[in-house]
């Protein structure tokens, strides 16, 4: 048995509800598992207690088949187990097949130095993140006017740039110039923006000063809008064009803690108005109706100074 890192996509048949539906799977930097008794590798998919205060100690592994020819798989081999990161054995162990046991065996068997390692890094990085988001909270009526929240904000130490912090998402150097990028986000679960809204700073080495070099905002649908900055908005697109270029997976990091950030602008919602009544609108929001109309020539309630015209309103 050997794991290793693979890129690529396919699509595997499922059924579901009777019908037959063709769901592909996108397994860039995914790691798969060659075992030594079956002929197909296996997807791996790796989750962990978002409980910050459970000490289950179990990363939960699930397995799933595909032909490396990208035909598609009509009856794949799927099995599922929870690992002890303590024991290195199975917990709650279940019924299955003779085959997926024998595999499930054999994994574990298998496990190496290494993996323990990536498995016990696995684990403590999302008991770390659970942690952080349970420390984290903003009111409904931030959440409900759509403020924008940075990951750095969540997850950092020490809070975000774009507020006064000096945390960042991401470090990028161009030309010996070195950019502190914030993504930011629009915590509010009810909006479907499909933004992220990036700060470009340097650092000047002469005064040690931190200056805002420019804002774009990136709409994953339609593309990179710069707006505002204090040199040409040619400079700005080239800078984060070479951004892009050396960190290819950055834009899918962003569509992932967009995500990420809308499902815990869900939780807190939740958390806000538990005993409270929700409103379910047509794209299954739990948040109140937003009552007023925002004027065009207003402020933007994200918080970012701009007319809301010239702003989220853009949407």
């Amino acid at each position: 048995m050997k794991i290793e890192t693979y890129n690529g996509s396919v699509s595997i048949v499922d059924i579901v509800s009777g019908n037959r539906s063709n769901k592909p799977f996108n397994l860039k930097n995914m790691q798969l598992v060659r075992f030594g008794s079956y002929k197909n590798p296996f997807i791996i998919l790796k989750q962990s207690c978002s409980n910050p205060d459970c000490n289950c100690n179990e990363v939960n592994l699930e397995f799933l088949e595909f032909d490396e020819t990208k035909s598609c798989l009509t009856n794949h081999v799927h099995f599922l187990f929870r690992l002890n990161i303590k024991n290195w054995k199975e917990n709650g162990k279940t019924e299955r097949s003779e085959l997926c046991q024998g595999l499930v065996d054999e994994f574990i068997n298998g496990i190496t130095d290494e993996m323990k390692r990536d498995f016990k890094k696995h684990y403590e990085f999302n008991k770390e993140k659970a942690k952080c988001i349970a420390k984290f909270d903003i009111s409904l009526e931030n959440i409900n006017s759509g403020r924008l929240v940075a990951y750095s904000q969540i997850f950092g130490n020490s809070g975000s740039m774009a507020f006064g912090g000096s945390g960042c998402g991401f470090l990028f150097k161009d030309k010996n110039e070195e950019y502190f990028i914030d993504d930011l986000y629009c915590i509010d679960p009810q909006c479907n923006c499909e933004t992220a809204h990036l700060f470009f700073v340097k650092q000047d080495k002469v005064n040690k000063a931190v200056l805002n070099s420019f804002v774009a905002r990136l709409n994953f649908n339609k593309g990179l809008k710069i707006d505002e900055n204090t040199f040409p908005e040619k400079d700005a697109r080239r800078i984060f064009t070479k951004w892009q270029e050396s960190d290819p997976d950055a834009i899918d990091l962003l569509k992932s803690r967009y995500t990420e950030i809308k499902e815990i602008g869900k939780n807190l919602v939740e958390r806000h108005t538990k005993n409270g009544e929700f409103q379910i609108g047509k794209e299954n929001s739990i948040l109140p109706k937003r009552k007023d109309k925002i004027g065009r020539n207003e402020p933007c309630p994200c918080g970012s100074g701009k007319k809301y015209k010239k702003c989220c309103g853009v949407h």
